[in-house]
């Protein structure tokens, strides 16, 4: 990020790192919004039996898809600008590994979810859904350390 001082003595962010934080925020918002739409239609198909009930791909759209995404898109606009000295978050390159860390874990928990019942390696399907909630959990990690490290920075 590179911060220039101005003539009212506050630091201001370069504007295409302000652009490109408003691009991650879109980017984590519109997911949320998708994951949004789709659990609420699993939701209603569930509800009317039109499909067998899929309670953790449901669950887990909710709140990692539709929740998360959309705390996480707000929080990387709002968080750093709840201090004057910082307009955005210490690393955008660790915000975009973030969103794909986290969308690429939820489709993939999402998906083995539905089909581990259905591989035919009965030991297939928990390894998928193990290696998609590590990389759920690096994305959570990475947001944890780009936010944590933002703060520190207002700090020092």
């Amino acid at each position: 990020m590179d911060v220039k001082p101005s003539a009212t003595g506050f630091a201001l962010p370069n504007p295409q790192d302000l652009i490109a934080t408003n691009v991650i925020c879109r980017r984590f918002i519109k997911a949320s919004l998708i994951y949004f739409l789709v659990s609420a239609i699993l939701g209603t198909l569930m509800a009317t039996r039109l499909v067998p009930v899929q309670f953790f791909p449901h669950a887990h759209l909710n709140l990692i898809g539709w929740v998360s995404m959309m705390i996480f898109g707000v929080a990387y606009k709002m968080l750093p600008t709840m201090f004057a000295a910082k307009q955005v978050v210490h690393s955008l390159s660790l915000a975009r590994l973030h969103f794909w860390l986290a969308n690429v874990g939820l489709i993939g928990m999402s998906v083995t979810f539905v089909c581990k019942d259905y591989c035919p390696v009965t030991w297939a399907g928990p390894l998928l859904l193990g290696i998609f909630a590590l990389v759920e959990l690096a994305g959570s990690a990475v947001f944890f350390y780009n936010i944590w490290m933002t703060f520190k920075v207002q700090q020092s």
